[in-house]
C-alpha cells in the first residue's frame, strides 16, 4: 500500500509547495493571527483534497482498482484517506475556534483592523463572497460535525452493513457541505494562483463523485447474479471457501480481488477475496 500511496504524497507535497508560493511573506511575519489565517487555509485545503480523493475512490472505478491493485487495497486507502481528511478537518476547526475562545477569555488580543481595508472598494464578485461568507461558514460547520459523526459510525465494528451503507451515503452529502464551505471561503488571492485553481478543480471532481454516489449508481453496472456451486469450511482457520457460478456475463477477476456479495436471505452483504479461477471458466 505504501507504493500505491506515493502519488498521493507527491500530490500533497506539490500542493504544499503551491501554498508556500501563495504565502511569500508568511515566514517573515511574527504576527500570530497572520500565521493562524495561513494555517487555517492550508489545513482546510489539504483536508478537502483528502476528502475529495476519498470520494473518488468510493466510486470503485476499474482504473482505480488497477492503480490500487485490487478493491480490498482501494477500500483500505479510502479508509485512511478519509480518516486523514477528518483529522485535518479537526485541526482546521481547532485553529479557527481556539484563538476565538482565548480572545473571549482575555488571554489573547484581537488584532485591530485597518480603516483602509474596510473602506476599500471591492469587485462585485468579492462583494458576493463577503455576503455568502456567513452561510458558507454555517453550512461547512454543520457538514463537518455530520462528517465526524459518520466517520465514527463507519469505524464502529458493531454497526451492520445497512446502517454502514446509509452512513456512507450521507457522507457524500456531508462532503458537499464541506466542499461548498472550502470553495467559497478560500483566501481571495488564491483564486488566481495555482493553489486555488488546482484545489477548486479537485473539489469539482470530488463533488461530481459525491453526486454520483448519492444517485446510487456506484457499482450498479458491474453487478452479476451467481449461485453457490460448491463450498468447503476450514475449521482451524475459520475460513469458508465458496465456488460461485455467474448467471450472466462478468469481467475477468484476478486473484486476490475483492467481491461484494449480496445474499438473498435477509439481504446479508459480505466481501469475499477471490483467490483463483477454477478450471471450469464459468466458475470462480
Amino acid at each position: 500500500m505504501n507504493k500505491t500511496l506515493q502519488p498521493v504524497w507527491l500530490s500533497l507535497g506539490i500542493l504544499s509547495g503551491m501554498w508556500l508560493v501563495a504565502e511569500p511573506d508568511l515566514f517573515g511575519s511574527t504576527q500570530f493571527f497572520q500565521w493562524r489565517a495561513a494555517i487555517i487555509q492550508y489545513s482546510g485545503i489539504i483536508a478537502v483534497v483528502l476528502m475529495s480523493l476519498t470520494m473518488v475512490l468510493a466510486l470503485r472505478l476499474p482504473f482505480i482498482e488497477q492503480w490500487t491493485r485490487g478493491l480490498d487495497k482501494s477500500y483500505r486507502i479510502h479508509k485512511w484517506l478519509g480518516i486523514g481528511g477528518a483529522a485535518l478537518g479537526v485541526t482546521h476547526w481547532l485553529w479557527y475556534q481556539v484563538p476565538k475562545w482565548l480572545v473571549t477569555a482575555g488571554w489573547l488580543n484581537r488584532p485591530a483592523r485597518s480603516a483602509g481595508a474596510s473602506n476599500a472598494v471591492l469587485p462585485q464578485w468579492q462583494e458576493w463572497l463577503l455576503q455568502i461568507r456567513e452561510p458558507a461558514l454555517e453550512i461547512g460547520e454543520k457538514g463537518f460535525y455530520l462528517l465526524l459523526i459518520l466517520v465514527v459510525v463507519s469505524l464502529w465494528a458493531a454497526v451492520k452493513y445497512k446502517p454502514f451503507k446509509f452512513s456512507h451515503r450521507l457522507m457524500a452529502a456531508a462532503y458537499l457541505m464541506v466542499a461548498f464551505h472550502s470553495a467559497l471561503l478560500m483566501k481571495v488571492s488564491y483564486y488566481s494562483q495555482p493553489i486555488g485553481i488546482v484545489t477548486l478543480a479537485i473539489i469539482a471532481l470530488g463533488s461530481m463523485a459525491a453526486f454520483y454516489s448519492l444517485s446510487g449508481l456506484v457499482g450498479r453496472h458491474r453487478r452479476v447474479a451467481a449461485t453457490v456451486s460448491n463450498s468447503r469450511y476450514f475449521a482451524d482457520s475459520r475460513i469458508l471457501m465458496l465456488t460461485l457460478r455467474p448467471e450472466g456475463k462478468w469481467q475477468v477477476i484476478k486473484p486476490v480481488n475483492l467481491l461484494i456479495c449480496v445474499w438473498p436471505v435477509r439481504s446479508h452483504i459480505h466481501s469475499l477475496s477471490c483467490l483463483r479461477r477454477r478450471k471450469q471458466k464459468s466458475d470462480f
